[in-house]
């Protein structure tokens, strides 16, 4: 099992540390290698320099491709050391700033955010191609908007605000110079499931209730279910209605928040069923570490992907979600993979109050506290 670095079509091994980072949390996949001055099966020394690409990887399995950012090099008695790290390829969406005409007038979302992507100015441009999965498509090929780039935002900034009132999750697999644009939890599942006294190495549950609350209330102007117009209205969401109550939150905490566009009482409902579960689902995740970088089939553990769990000591046999895959080479520990495991419900977002809510069954489907069966003690 070889831990490749491939610049310029060529492969430099022989790594001491590997450590690669890819999260949901952050757009940009990360890599740090260690390894001495003069490489095995290389006579010259390192040829490879700031700016470059490169694909890090294991065996034939490309797990990262971007650049080298910060090259740290020293020497003592009896060794030369270098330590290199970069970014994946869309690392200049999240540092640079959209140069162009900041006013986008009646164009659709996908649009939007390939102007935003491409950076072009002159005869500059950014080497970034959009990719749009059956999740999203419709949303993103039909809806037309205006939107304004504020001066001072990063142009993911931009991105991340148009794709968060939408329900739309941006991605960066690593593999290539593409943004995915897409839903929690569509990539594909895993093959592997994660059990104890199989496969998992260490496991860390990490919880806090700090941000949590026993009931929501959304507050706000516009009309009520009657479409009666009202000068302010508010939806109190009880324990009855199943939307804004947090039964898992003993102790009496409420929490009030405005809604700054024309709702009625149905989307402050929807609102309040999300607000509970987005904040149960960021509450709670799990940290295993399973022992080499790939699955059974092959392929290397990813991001977004749902995975089976069944860990009796924490008490969980679920389906979650895989957040954030970190990737470790050490001649020590051999090689290593920490997942980390998250609610779906973490990163489900919902469309903003515009967006029409007929039923009660529209909002079920939106709303439904099923992260309820994963949290009770």
């Amino acid at each position: 099992m070889g831990i490749k670095l491939v610049v310029g079509g060529k492969a430099y091994e022989g790594w001491q540390e590997v450590i690669i980072n890819q999260s949901l949390d952050h757009l940009v996949g990360q890599f740090n290698l260690v390894i001495s001055e003069k490489f095995p099966g290389h006579s010259e020394p390192r040829s490879f320099k700031l700016g470059n690409s490169c694909d890090v990887g294991i065996d034939d399995k490309k797990i990262i491709t971007g650049y080298i950012e910060k090259m740290d090099i020293s020497y003592d008695r009896t060794e030369h050391q270098i330590q290199i790290s970069g970014r994946d390829k869309l690392c200049d969406l999240v540092d640079c700033s959209y140069i162009g005409q900041n006013q986008l007038i009646k164009l659709k979302i996908k649009e939007i955010i390939t102007t935003l992507i491409k950076n072009e100015y002159e005869n500059n441009s950014f080497d970034i191609s959009l990719d749009v999965d059956s999740s999203v498509s419709s949303i993103m090929s039909s809806e037309e908007t205006d939107f304004i780039v504020n001066a001072g935002d990063t142009i993911f900034d931009s991105i991340n605000k148009l794709c968060k009132s939408r329900a739309i999750l941006p991605v960066s697999y690593g593999l290539s110079n593409k943004l995915t644009l897409t839903r929690a939890g569509t990539n594909v599942k895993c093959v592997d499931s994660l059990v104890l006294g199989k496969n998992i190495l260490s496991g860390v549950l990490m919880e806090s209730n700090t941000e949590r609350f026993s009931l929501y209330k959304m507050r706000g102007h516009g009309t009520n279910s009657t479409s009666e117009k009202l000068s302010f209205l508010y939806s109190e969401c009880e324990s009855e209605d199943k939307y804004g109550t947090d039964l898992n939150i003993p102790r009496y905490r409420p929490y009030v928040k405005i809604i700054d566009k024309e709702t009625n009482i149905e989307q402050c409902n929807l609102f309040a069923g999300w607000e509970r579960n987005i904040r149960a689902g960021q509450s709670r995740s799990y940290r295993y570490t399973v022992q080499g970088w790939k699955q059974s089939n092959g392929n290397p553990w990813t991001i977004n992907s749902k995975i089976q769990v069944v860990d009796p000591f924490f008490e969980v046999d679920q389906i979650l979600l895989i957040s954030e895959v970190e990737y470790k080479y050490s001649e020590s520990g051999g090689t290593t993979t920490t997942l980390t495991i998250t609610p779906v419900e973490k990163f489900e977002l919902i469309e903003n109050p515009l967006t029409k809510i007929t039923t009660v069954d529209d909002l079920k489907l939106h709303a439904t506290p099923e992260i309820g069966k994963l949290f009770n003690k």
